[in-house]
């Protein structure tokens, strides 16, 4: 099914005004209201024409006419990217809106997005950051990012099955006076539990203290993990 994408909002809401006049009849005018209207759409997608209306105006009032896919004589084909023009025909006036297609780029962590792109090049792709996952590894976007792009896609980012094996923190003891330093706390082929404070704050008094802690992984691309230890 496809969808309908609003990027942008046109700030002008009277973008043309028309009037004329027959014999015996009232002058009437028309404006074109689009405050909403699409300025870009994702190539294949429809072009949504809900937010726009032609007010038509007389001496005795006006009255608000839905824009519907019957008064627009030229436009409206997005099967191909670059600018185009939407003309909309009503009573005999003629009103022009400009719009844009591009291709729609997603990059999605889990259901998460994190990044969405409208370009008309692969030269305008901005490649996010490698997202982190705690505990996994990123392993790249699925699928991989082709050299030329030519249609809408979602990129999901692909981690490790696997996550790291993440050392178990348990009580340690010590003497009262100790410092940090003299705190050995677990480590692995991951990475290692490191104390948040100075290593040089005291332990503190005698029963139990509690202390926060990271686990800083091995791997830099790997998130920390927040911890606490009881001394």
């Amino acid at each position: 099914m496809k969808r309908n994408l609003i990027i942008g909002l046109i700030s002008t809401v009277l973008l043309l005004t028309g009037t004329f006049a027959t014999f015996g009849a009232v002058n009437k005018s028309y404006e074109l209201v689009a405050d909403e209207f699409i300025t870009e759409v994702a190539v294949d997608d429809d072009l949504n024409y809900d937010d726009i209306y032609i007010v038509e105006s007389n001496t005795y009032g006006s009255k608000n006419v839905p824009v519907t896919k019957d008064m627009i004589v030229e436009g409206d084909n997005t099967s191909t990217v670059g600018k185009k023009t939407l003309v909309i025909r009503y009573s005999k006036q003629e009103f022009v809106i400009e719009y844009i297609v591009k291709y729609r780029i997603k990059f999605m962590v889990g259901k998460d997005v994190i990044s969405t792109q409208m370009i008309l090049s692969t030269d305008e792709l901005q490649i996010p950051e490698d997202p982190k996952l705690t505990g996994n590894e990123f392993l790249g976007w699925t699928p991989e990012i082709p050299e030329i792009i030519n249609r809408n896609m979602v990129f999901d980012a692909n981690f490790t099955d696997k996550p790291q094996e993440i050392p178990t923190l348990k009580p340690v003891l010590a003497v009262y006076g100790d410092t940090l330093a003299s705190i050995e706390l677990p480590s692995n082929q991951y990475g290692a539990w490191k104390f948040v404070d100075s290593l040089e704050t005291t332990v503190g008094n005698a029963g139990i203290n509690k202390f926060k802690v990271e686990f800083h992984p091995t791997n830099p691309e790997l998130a920390k993990v927040e911890g606490e230890v009881t001394i």
